[in-house]
């Protein structure tokens, strides 16, 4: 089985100015994996951000000092307009840019074996020229590792 057989082709995506707002509003579309793609004016990728990437910025760091702030409710700790200032950051101040990808002709097991080794969730799916075509997600590639298996045991 092939990465182009449980890719999936909606995600989110956008250049390096899209600014955090964006990309939560795009996620909160249903059935998009919560990754965003950002490319460069001729669809060529350039980064990926994820909620891991935003959570960095939101999460102050005193937090991981001093376990006693944690009993404090979040709206404690940030104030209105610090919420205001993280979804102004643009993407191109939050992206991860050294992206593990695969491509549509990777085996699943290709893509199962990079997501595991990096504990990732989520794996951008590119062409020969660098240019997203689709995600691949943890739960697709369960779902395909169960398929497989459960045609191995049939036969």
């Amino acid at each position: 089985m092939r990465v182009s057989n449980f890719l999936i082709k909606d995600f989110c995506q956008g250049d390096e100015a899209t600014v955090v707002a964006d990309i939560i509003s795009c996620w909160n579309k249903k059935s998009r994996p919560n990754v965003f793609i950002v490319e460069n004016t001729d669809g060529t990728m350039l980064g990926v951000v994820t909620v891991s990437d935003i959570l960095k910025r939101v999460v102050p760091f005193f937090l991981q000092i001093d376990e006693n702030l944690a009993e404090f409710a979040s709206d404690q700790l940030l104030s209105k307009s610090e919420v205001k200032e993280i979804l102004q950051l643009a993407v191109a101040d939050l992206m991860s840019v050294d992206v593990i990808t695969v491509a549509p002709n990777d085996s699943f097991l290709e893509a199962a074996a990079k997501m595991m080794e990096g504990n990732f969730d989520y794996l951008p799916v590119v062409d020969s020229e660098n240019k997203c075509v689709g995600v691949v997600t943890r739960d697709k590639l369960d779902d395909a590792l169960v398929e497989f298996i459960g045609k191995k045991s049939d036969s």
